[in-house]
């Protein structure tokens, strides 16, 4: 994902879902728009984009330090079979989000940018309000660990993307992005000391209310940043898990390829 260009009038109806039969059967977008986004504007876009990514941050981060004893109360006690489920459930997430992250990505450069930030969003409030209610159900939790991990960066990256359509390539870009990480990092440092003063049950069912609000907070305050003209064909073939293979062909891309993977195997 990364096309830019905007495509939002700041005082247009946003929310609103139109569905039609084209490209296979399946069009999502949002409303149309009149007008281009003018300064002031593109502004509030990105504040939108820093706020929302800040309420996600503290809604992941939330359930960091509870959800290992709630599996050691489900293990009885056993730190070596609550560490191998632990491993499980992360590799598995991993593992989900190297298929579906492409695709969310290049659904997102076809229909748009907002639909695919709110999926994400709709599937963590369900799960992780389903594992506040049932605390105790591993399946339910393994579930919940996978399918909300994997979408991490199924939520980012038409974030990011969004961002880009906002501001561009250049320097403005770069402050943005700056401003969404310093965002990012407040929430991932509020987060696991809310989750761990709650505990437990109480840390998924405020996180499942945070993952709603970051819903609602886009819903309602961010317009769709792709213009119809910088939409893409949707191409199967560039979903392929091995397509980051492509990053080796230059020195440069295939360095920091190795650097990122590196540092997430040590993550």
């Amino acid at each position: 994902s990364g096309s830019s260009s905007l495509h939002p009038h700041r005082h247009c109806p946003v929310g609103v879902w139109s569905l039609g039969a084209s490209h296979g059967g399946f069009l999502m977008a949002l409303s149309k728009v009149e007008a281009p986004l003018t300064d002031e504007a593109k502004d509030d876009v990105e504040r939108s984009i820093v706020i929302a990514q800040g309420i996600f941050a503290t809604a992941v981060t939330m359930v960091i330090p509870t959800r290992a004893p709630l599996v050691l109360i489900m293990k009885s006690g056993d730190p070596a079979a609550t560490a191998q489920v632990m491993g499980l459930m992360s590799s598995g997430a991993a593992l989900l989000e190297l298929f579906v992250n492409p695709v969310f990505g290049r659904l997102s450069d076809t229909y748009g940018r907002k639909p695919f930030m709110l999926i994400p969003m709709a599937l963590d409030t369900i799960l992780h309000g389903a594992v506040g209610l049932r605390p105790n159900l591993m399946p339910l939790m393994f579930v919940d660990r996978v399918v909300s991990g994997s979408m991490t960066y199924c939520f980012l990256s038409p974030l990011n993307a969004a961002l880009a359509d906002v501001r561009g390539t250049g320097a403005m870009l770069t402050q943005a992005t700056a401003r969404a990480q310093m965002y990012y990092g407040i929430g991932a440092c509020v987060g696991p000391l809310i989750g761990a003063k709650l505990g437990g049950r109480k840390s998924f069912a405020v996180s499942a209310a945070l993952f709603a609000a970051t819903y609602i907070w886009i819903s309602q305050k961010l317009p769709e940043t792709l213009t119809d003209e910088r939409r893409k064909t949707f191409d199967i073939a560039a979903c392929s898990p091995l397509r980051f293979l492509r990053l080796f062909r230059q020195k440069m891309t295939g360095t920091l390829a190795v650097t990122i993977g590196l540092q997430s195997f040590g993550d």
